[in-house]
């Protein structure tokens, strides 16, 4: 597995407990993007897409 692999998968993880443990966060966003982010899956999935898209795999 690459570090850019794992990377990816340890930032999805961490957001998502991170917002399962201090949902608090999120209480300044307005209300549709608590709706989308209120759910540490929902979360850790949308991380892992952005990043998947944003950081580009080596050949």
């Amino acid at each position: 597995m690459s570090n850019r692999n794992l990377l990816i998968i340890a930032v999805s993880i961490a957001l998502g407990l991170g917002i399962t443990t201090r949902p608090d966060l999120l209480s300044n966003l307005p209300q549709s993007l608590q709706m989308l982010f209120a759910s540490g899956i929902s979360t850790g999935t949308i991380a892992a897409l952005a990043l998947n898209i944003c950081l580009k795999e080596e050949d």
